[in-house]
């Protein structure tokens, strides 16, 4: 005898539906499809039903009712999984779509989960975990660790203070710059993070000379610090180097010394991973400044005029040259010049504590 579908499996189905268990629903409606096609393989084998022979006492009429009405409710179970999916994925504007897409997938949970990752609006959705997914990357292995990804990535720009960077909450704008960080730029959170500290570094917390010199070296003004600050191609390391040679070159400009960028990345190079110690190499300048002056008119008389950059290499002990030249002019005149001070390689990070 052909099985009913209980109205306690429907119960069980619409509870599992409001507390969001897409796995325990998706079970009921492939049970209950399973179940469909029991019944009509059943009313097959004995002429019953939709398969009974016309002029019968009228059975016929009401299984033809009845399998129809499993196929509605089917149908019914499965739309309403899929509009809950696409509510969970943000893929919303496809709700529409739903009754079409059932007619075409049919009520399969398993199946109907498969198509619609075939899907362009999917794709696009989740284009930052397919390229994932594309290069082995197994640490976000679904969408719901994906949408939580998404989640981390909003924290930590709205934390910075700068949560417009990605667009508006939700937007498609938001998810495609999501995207790229995830997929093309391969940052983690943290990363993030640290990236957006040295772009606000150099943007908001230094002078306008730093910020100048940023632009100068590497084509980059404040409003885009951030943005170049996640990069593809860049390495937090190699733009903690950058920021630190900006603020170098910043600091010399403020001591009227004009501080090549190759000399910067030198002074960045002391510091190694640490931010610079701005306050400290503020008296170094000071002295090259002096070392400079001190020695501008000898240079000039000898016709070999000592640059700012010879200045600073040589009372930062960056190089055995510069060093050489100034050493030279000190002597021939050393009653009117006064001594360089020492600059050792590491005393310009913070975490010297000078």
């Amino acid at each position: 005898m052909a099985e009913q579908w209980s109205k306690a499996k429907d119960d069980a189905y619409n509870a599992a539906i409001a507390r969001g268990d897409m796995a325990a629903a998706g079970a009921l409606v492939a049970e209950r499809d399973a179940l469909v096609v029991t019944n009509e393989n059943w009313h097959r084998a004995h002429g019953t039903g939709p398969f009974a022979q016309q002029g019968g006492s009228g059975g016929g009429d009401n299984g033809a009712a009845a399998a129809e009405e499993a196929k509605r409710q089917a149908r019914e179970a499965a739309s309403a999984w899929l509009t809950n999916l696409l509510n969970q994925f943000g893929m919303s504007g496809m709700a529409g779509e739903v009754s079409n897409l059932i007619q075409q997938w049919g009520t399969n949970t398993e199946v109907i989960g498969l198509k619609l990752k075939d899907t362009a609006q999917y794709k696009d959705r989740f284009k930052g975990l397919l390229a994932l997914q594309s290069r082995g990357v197994t640490d976000v292995s679904n969408e719901a660790e994906y949408i939580q990804l998404e989640s981390q990535y909003r924290q930590a720009f709205r934390e910075n203070g700068i949560q417009s960077f990605l667009g508006d909450a939700g937007s498609t704008a938001e998810r495609d710059k999501i995207a790229d960080i995830v997929g093309n730029y391969s940052l983690s959170v943290n990363e993030v993070r640290d990236r957006i500290s040295d772009a606000q570094r150099v943007a908001a917390n230094t002078p306008q000379e730093v910020q100048d010199a940023f632009r100068e070296f590497y084509g980059v003004d404040a409003t885009a610090l951030v943005e170049y600050s996640l990069d593809p191609v860049g390495t937090a390391e190699r733009f903690n180097r950058q920021a630190n040679a900006a603020v170098a070159a910043g600091l010399a400009r403020r001591q009227g010394l004009d501080a090549g960028r190759g000399v910067s990345e030198q002074i960045a190079d002391l510091s190694g991973s640490q931010d610079i110690n701005a306050g400290y190499l503020t008296q170094q300048l000071n002295d090259v400044a002096a070392v400079r002056d001190a020695t501008a008119r000898l240079a000039t008389i000898e016709q070999g005029a000592l640059s700012d950059d010879e200045a600073i290499s040589s009372t930062l002990g960056l190089d055995a040259e510069s060093e050489k030249k100034v050493k030279g002019l000190q002597s021939r005149e050393r009653a009117r010049f006064g001594g360089s001070s020492g600059f050792a390689t590491g005393s310009l990070s913070r975490s010297d504590g000078i």
